[in-house]
């Protein structure tokens, strides 16, 4: 793709950014709290109160490990809104447990949490709760590498620190122990609509464009607090993306959400191979540029309703499609603003993909002013094209050296 293109959509968002940022220069102020008189972090949170809330609390439960009582006490010290924390959820305050999926690396199970999370704070009674809340939950396997407690604590911890009170993450709501098989199990947010991949296959039909650049809008703001926070979510597909009743998207599964500075390992490849940068699948491992190449594809998926590369086996010669620059067909008609931006997120080279930040702003700017009706005005129905990037020198040239045939463990869709 040309430079040209892509430094036009980049100076884009970032005047974009640069008007938005304009408008909050002075921070924002939520007063103080009436009954400490410090200051509060929102309009309903008061970090000084909501702490010694929680801390009177501490001795009346327990996980039965020092070290995860010790990180879910820390995040409802350290809490700075509502959905800032996790606590410990009793296994006999869950019932209704039915398997929902069993996969690689854990089981996933739909039940009902008989109390629900903190819903209304009132300041004489303390919080008052949902009631019973639908509810996921996420055992893990024992790996080679590290025990599933080990890395279930390594999850929770990321999703303490991804939480946001502008969402966009599925909210984990704390943690469990099933004390019949002492499976410690994460219990987090369930969404009306299942994941994205399903959610498609059942209603793509009755999805205007604007709900689908909204649906957008809120993958991509997930994926942009994830890299705020300092983490590459790597493992970004429609199968990890959850839809709510009100259509809002939530980007979710952090189990291999690793810290950008991280080094990647020299390990077996673990993901959705069409959603996997080329640059992951020979070698270069992950990034927030690798981030920006799955949301590509979605991007794709959104548009067409289908899987990619459904007509295709999910193998090693896709793999080396890829590296060459093989992309999902993209459907004759497809607005060409939306196109556009879907193949700079799916650019050969990871440097002049754009930043979630950049994307964000440009979704949100079509949605807020006539772009919305500008792509619903281009849209037409006509018989998908192959659509194949030439390979554009430097970067393809190092993968044409370093080889491609990364052996990918496919969770096949």
């Amino acid at each position: 793709m040309a430079r040209l293109q892509v430094n036009h959509v980049k100076s884009v968002a970032k005047m974009l950014l640069a008007k938005k940022s304009s408008k909050n220069t002075v921070a924002q102020s939520f007063g103080l709290c009436s009954v400490c008189s410090h200051a509060l972090s929102t309009p309903t949170w008061c970090q000084s109160c909501q702490a010694a809330y929680f801390q009177s609390f501490f001795s009346t439960w327990s996980s039965s490990s020092p070290a995860l009582n010790t990180l879910i006490q820390q995040s409802q010290l350290n809490a700075q809104h509502e959905h800032d924390y996790v606590e410990w959820i009793n296994y006999d305050r869950i019932e209704q447990v039915r398997l929902l999926n069993k996969g690689h690396f854990g089981v996933v199970y739909k039940a009902i949490w008989l109390d629900g999370p903190r819903k209304v704070w009132d300041e004489k009674k303390g919080w008052t709760r949902s009631g019973c809340t639908k509810i996921v939950m996420k055992a893990l396997n024992d790996d080679n590498n590290m025990s599933s407690f080990d890395e279930i604590m390594r999850e929770l911890d990321t999703n303490i620190k991804c939480s946001s009170q502008a969402r966009g993450v599925l909210r984990c709501y704390g943690i469990t122990k099933d004390p019949s098989t002492d499976t410690y199990m994460l219990v987090l947010e369930c969404c009306a609509n299942g994941d994205l991949r399903k959610f498609l296959q059942t209603s793509f039909s009755t999805l205007d464009w604007p709900t689908r650049l909204s649906i957008l809008h809120s993958i991509i703001s997930g994926i942009r607090i994830i890299h705020d926070k300092g983490y590459v979510h790597r493992d970004i597909h429609s199968g990890n993306v959850f839809i709510k009743a009100n259509l809002t998207a939530l980007v979710g599964d952090l189990g291999l959400c690793r810290s950008a500075d991280e080094p990647f390992a020299k390990a077996k490849i673990n993901g959705i191979l069409p959603y996997i940068a080329p640059e992951s699948l020979i070698g270069f491992g992950f990034s927030k540029a690798s981030d920006i190449y799955a949301f590509g594809i979605l991007m794709w998926e959104l548009s067409t309703g289908t899987t990619p590369f459904s007509y295709r086996a999910y193998d090693d010669e896709l793999s080396y499609d890829i590296c060459n620059g093989t992309r999902p067909r993209i459907q004759v008609g497809t607005p060409s603003r939306y196109m556009r931006l879907m193949q700079k997120c799916w650019a050969e080279d990871p440097e002049v993909r754009p930043s979630a930040e950049e994307v964000c702003a440009i979704i949100e700017q079509w949605l807020h002013e006539d772009g919305a009706k500008q792509v619903e005005a281009c849209e037409e129905k006509i018989k998908p094209s192959e659509e194949k990037i030439k390979p554009s020198g430097g970067w393809m040239n190092r993968i044409r050296k370093r080889g491609c045939g990364v052996k990918v463990a496919n969770d096949n869709m």
